[in-house]
């Protein structure tokens, strides 16, 4: 039970990332999903507003914990310790919008494996200094390929290219590679991942974890590429 537990507070924390400073809403949620019954809560809102400390929290259960909710608290408890956890009202919390209706077509797509998520990471933690990574596709040996360069053009760089569906050319397209890093951290022990890439700057990431849970992020365009 901890283990689904510690998913949701992984997922809370990337929400709280997201909603922490509305002037930078790069991530959006797309989709949560949750067989709420399996760790003893029905399906309903439930209003987390200060997500980190809920992570915080978790941290310390262990073992076999017992989960129940009012409208007010999220209760939680294992052998040595009792969690009663504030929750907010619902209505407080900024609805998301759903970006996605404003695509006509994804231009590229590839599967976010253990593979790409190792090299996207250990790219990441090399240049950790650096915050933006771009996607552009460019002929290769085998025709052409979705390329992935941790830095700019001013900085020093790492690419990395990857096995994608590839629908349209690009140039390249700069993100956040600090939240794209904690996104692949989070859902790194996932079943199956897609991640999807429109050339006007949206890349939608989605996860599934088996019949349990689903998780999605869109990262939005940084708006200067130096």
């Amino acid at each position: 039970m901890k283990s689904v537990l510690t998913q949701i507070g992984q997922y809370f924390l990337m929400l709280n990332k997201t909603f922490s400073f509305p002037e930078k809403k790069s991530v959006f949620l797309k989709q949560f999903n949750l067989e709420l019954e399996k760790i003893g809560l029905k399906p309903g809102d439930y209003g987390i507003f200060n997500t980190s400390q809920l992570v915080k929290c978790l941290n310390i259960l262990d073992g076999d914990i017992l989960v129940d909710a009012t409208s007010a608290k999220l209760n939680m408890a294992d052998t040595s310790y009792e969690i009663k956890f504030n929750l907010a009202d619902p209505a407080v919390i900024p609805d998301v919008p759903d970006v996605s209706s404003n695509v006509d077509e994804w231009s590229a797509t590839f599967q976010a494996n253990d593979e790409f998520i190792t090299r996207f990471v250990k790219s990441k933690d090399a240049l950790s200094e650096l915050d933006i990574f771009t996607i552009e596709t460019r002929e290769g040996f085998n025709g052409e390929e979705l390329v992935f360069t941790v830095g700019t053009n001013i900085t020093n760089t790492i690419e990395f290219t990857v096995e994608a569906t590839i629908n349209e050319s690009f140039g390249p397209v700069p993100f956040d590679s600090n939240l794209m890093k904690e996104i692949l951290k989070a859902n790194r022990d996932y079943h199956t991942g897609e991640i999807r890439i429109n050339k006007k700057g949206l890349l939608d990431a989605h996860f599934h974890c088996g019949d349990d849970l689903y998780t999605g992020y869109y990262l939005v365009r940084l708006q200067d590429n130096n």
